[in-house]
């Protein structure tokens, strides 16, 4: 009998008219527009993962410099810098006297002949054998005196780095100004280190992104460029020295042990302030000089997203 009433009980609340309208549920347009909204997202996601594209990047850092390269200017005779002519940034044409050095036992060795030959004129011996003699050498000094003590430069190029000054002591060999050479052509390139375990698998025709330190990357993004050339084998100081002709650069970038060096040959675009293609459009309202220092990522290979997630599926594209 029980049984019998609750039965009753719940087939009364089932049919009751206030049960029924309890279910009932209505939703919201709130809630229609966050379904939407993700489907959508999800929509998205999925085709994202098949149509977008993940880089594989390899970092590096370097220089901008001219394509005539650089050339360090070096001097074959001591002594002490008596004038220098030029200062940083400066444009020098071949066969410029960038600074000159004293030579004083040359100069008194030259004094002390000329003085004889004086002598020897004031006393009519200006027709003798030995004056001709004695003037013969004072020429051949004069000659060496100009050789000697004029640093000269070799090429046309603007002065990037000057290590002397008035008063220094310089020595034979000794790195004493840094030249970016000019050719007929202007132009820029990259010369970027990177570490030699990793630069292996960079080949020319790479896509590289070039960010210099001096621009904000967030707002202006990066420089495009193509990888031209990669050195085959691990880049020694002396190497390093002649490319960037700068010791603590050479330091800076070799910190690591020896790097490979790549060149990165930069779009060019008139359209821009730099002269150059930019990521974003116009890039930075500014002249990009040689000289800048730059952070570097060279493009080795691009992934769809759904080979991170399914392996078999990238293993299938390729």
């Amino acid at each position: 009998m029980s049984e019998g009433v609750f039965r009753e009980v719940s087939l009364e609340r089932l049919s009751s008219p206030e049960q029924l309208d309890e279910l009932i549920k209505v939703t919201s347009p709130r809630s229609w527009f966050a379904l939407i909204a993700i489907g959508c997202i999800l929509i998205s996601a999925v085709a994202w993962s098949f149509l977008g594209s993940i880089p594989t990047k390899i970092d590096g850092r370097g220089i901008l410099i001219n394509d005539g390269g650089v050339f360090t200017l070096q001097h074959h005779t001591a002594g002490q810098v008596i004038d220098v002519r030029f200062m940083l940034g400066d444009m020098v044409k071949k066969g410029d006297v960038v600074a000159r050095i004293a030579l004083p036992q040359l100069v008194a060795e030259i004094n002390s002949l000329q003085s004889t030959l004086n002598e020897m004129g004031n006393n009519q011996r200006a027709d003798s054998p030995e004056y001709k003699v004695i003037e013969d050498q004072v020429l051949q000094l004069r000659e060496e005196l100009d050789y000697k003590s004029q640093i000269v430069s070799q090429i046309d190029g603007r002065i990037l780095e000057l290590n002397i000054e008035k008063g220094s002591i310089i020595q034979p060999g000794d790195p004493l100004v840094t030249l970016e050479q000019y050719g007929g052509t202007v132009k820029m390139e990259a010369v970027i280190y990177v570490p030699a375990e990793q630069g292996g698998i960079i080949l020319p025709g790479m896509e590289a992104q070039i960010s210099p330190t001096i621009v904000n990357k967030e707002e202006y993004g990066f420089m495009l460029g193509r990888v031209i050339s990669v050195s085959e084998y691990p880049a020694t100081t002396q190497s390093m020295m002649q490319t960037l002709g700068n010791e603590n650069l050479v330091a800076l970038l070799s910190g690591q042990g020896a790097p490979l060096m790549v060149r990165i040959d930069l779009i060019p675009d008139d359209s821009t302030e730099s002269g150059y293609r930019w990521s974003s459009h116009g890039g930075p309202p500014m002249y990009i000089h040689s000289g800048t220092i730059v952070e570097s990522a060279v493009i080795t290979n691009r992934e769809k997203p759904i080979s991170k997630v399914i392996p078999l599926f990238g293993s299938a594209v390729h």
